[in-house]
């Protein structure tokens, strides 16, 4: 008897441990009515966004080299530096050209006075002539030779001309105001030669992206089409766009497509990696697009959880399940064929932790 009792004192706390357990739950222990956030589902315009990579660059680039060969003595400009007209960007040596020019100046003072000295003879013989002192042939020899005189004066005044063509070619400008130095490919005391380009400079506010478009796209691509552009550095900006050029001729399987922008941010960089979307019609496929992480899936297949007003609240209501059929997904998000109506409510937010029937309320915004 003795051990018995023993027995009963011993499991008696563990007894009253289990029936408190089975004890009902308190109201304090009744689970919180559950935000969701949700969204008003509407029709689609039957265009579908497309979205394609391309950079950002200026519009008008600008390449800049010399006219004339020679010895590069100076480059005093950097790169990222802005220039405005006039503005010094590379200089040659002016040594071999400048002799050119004194050159060619001493030249036609000689043959100045040639012609001088042979339009002199010239005017004498005429007077000659008149008087029966010359003959016609003394004169027309004495015009022959100022003809000649002269034509040799015209053509080393051109040959100047062109020295001191030359010679102003050695120096480099800006062509315009706000030109921002992009590229440099020369170094002083490098050699230069005509035509080579040595520095590339945007002189341009505008800026344009180009892209690639597949074949199958192209078609649907017109000139004047607006886009949206979202460039990565620039964080939660949308820039604007309309299609300048469209290709005609495919570089692999894909077309390029150049779009000017509209708008345009001062932090925007010639070589920024851009986002272009396209809206593309999409014929017979309007219909409704709802975001995927609105959509969860079991055995059953595709569903969602559409939010029901409850009759005298304001934020409060019921999650409804419901079997959807879906179609493709776009940047527009998942197209779904059959299951939802315009209007309605779907929950986007803690799908995954619902379940048909359950008491929630609105998120506040």
């Amino acid at each position: 008897m003795k051990i018995m009792k023993i027995q009963w004192l011993t499991l008696f706390p563990f007894i009253c441990l289990f029936l408190s357990a089975c004890q009902p739950e308190t109201p304090e222990q009744n689970q919180t009515i559950r935000p969701v956030k949700t969204e008003i589902i509407h029709d689609s315009d039957g265009f579908l966004p497309l979205a394609y990579s391309g950079l950002v660059k200026a519009a008008s680039n600008t390449n800049l080299s010399f006219r004339v060969g020679g010895t590069l003595s100076q480059r005093p400009i950097t790169v990222g530096q802005t220039l405005n007209m006039g503005d010094l960007v590379a200089q040659l040596d002016k040594t071999d050209l400048k002799l050119e020019v004194e050159k060619a100046t001493a030249a036609v003072g000689q043959a100045q006075a040639e012609m001088n000295k042979t339009h002199s003879k010239l005017k004498r013989i005429r007077q000659l002539t008149k008087t029966g002192n010359a003959s016609h042939t003394e004169y027309d020899d004495a015009k022959g030779l100022y003809e000649s005189a002269k034509s040799v004066l015209q053509q080393n005044k051109t040959n100047l001309n062109i020295a001191q063509q030359s010679l102003s070619y050695t120096t480099l400008t800006a062509p315009t105001n706000d030109c921002i130095v992009v590229t440099i490919d020369i170094q002083v005391n490098e050699a230069v030669t005509a035509g080579k380009s040595i520095v590339q400079l945007n002189c341009s506010t505008a800026m344009e992206v180009k892209v690639a478009i597949p074949e199958t796209i192209i078609g649907s691509i017109q000139s004047s089409d607006p886009v949206k552009v979202k460039v990565n550095a620039l964080t939660g900006k949308t820039l604007h766009g309309l299609v300048t050029e469209v290709g005609v001729e495919s570089e692999g399987s894909t077309f390029p497509v150049t779009i000017q922008l509209t708008t345009v941010d001062e932090q925007l960089r010639s070589g920024m990696a851009a986002t272009v979307i396209f809206s593309i019609k999409q014929h017979d496929q309007s219909g409704i697009y709802i975001p995927s992480y609105a959509i969860a899936s079991d055995r059953g297949g595709f569903y969602v959880f559409i939010y029901t007003q409850e009759p005298n609240t304001s934020n409060q209501g019921t999650a409804k399940k419901r079997r959807i059929q879906v179609g493709h997904l776009s940047l527009q998000g998942v197209t779904v064929l059959h299951g939802l109506n315009v209007n309605e409510r779907l929950i986007t937010a803690g799908v995954h932790h619902l379940h048909d029937g359950q008491t929630i309320r609105l998120m506040s915004e």
